[in-house]
């Protein structure tokens, strides 16, 4: 937003009046409709304008002060978890579905990772760099029989845009697929050797 001198002095003069009184007076003395109360507030911080303020007035005391030691029973108490935020911590071993279908679990309070994915760590141990597990029938089935390691250049070529269109196949034709793009994908790989 440009400002005329003329609307910079007026906005500086008037800082410690209430926003929306400074800005209607404003847009009457200028015509500045295009103005918000938010574009001088940010102008008015930007030029570190003070409204004035300096805190609470002398003697002022809080309404509720306890002694140390003698807190209400309703008061927080470190490890509570407030209500409102119940929702987002969950529990060791919550499962919940994904957007994509995928199964996940949380491994910590706040970490969670697909349940595919740490049930085959489990069971055979970590995923080698460079490899991917991909779902042979339905992704909401965790269990590692039916999820197989395969290397990551095969994901373009089985979902990619010119690939086969993998996710999508009835079940009886996925493993004529997985076959055929497995040895493509050799063959690609041993041509470049």
């Amino acid at each position: 937003m440009k400002y005329t001198k003329d609307e910079l002095d007026f906005v500086e003069q008037h800082c410690q009046m209430l926003r929306s009184d400074m800005h209607a007076e404003f847009v009457k003395r200028f015509g500045r409709c295009d103005i918000s109360i938010r574009n001088l507030d940010e102008l008015r911080k930007r030029n570190r304008w003070l409204t004035g303020r300096t805190g609470p007035p002398p003697g002022w005391k809080p309404r509720y002060k306890f002694p140390v030691g003698h807190r209400p029973a309703n008061a927080f108490k470190v490890g509570n978890i407030p209500k409102h935020k119940f929702k987002r911590i969950r529990e060791i071993g919550f499962e919940f579905l994904t957007k994509d279908g995928y199964t996940a679990i949380y491994i910590a309070p706040k970490h969670f990772v697909p349940k595919h994915r740490y049930l085959w760590e489990q069971k055979y141990g970590a995923i080698p760099a460079g490899y991917f597990l991909k779902c042979k029938g339905d992704r909401a089935d965790s269990d590692p029989s039916n999820w197989e390691l395969i290397p990551r250049g095969l994901i373009s070529m089985l979902d990619g845009p010119q690939g086969r269109g993998y996710s999508r196949a009835p079940a009886e034709l996925k493993p004529i697929i997985m076959a055929v793009t497995r040895l493509e994908h050799t063959l690609k790989e041993r041509k470049r050797r």
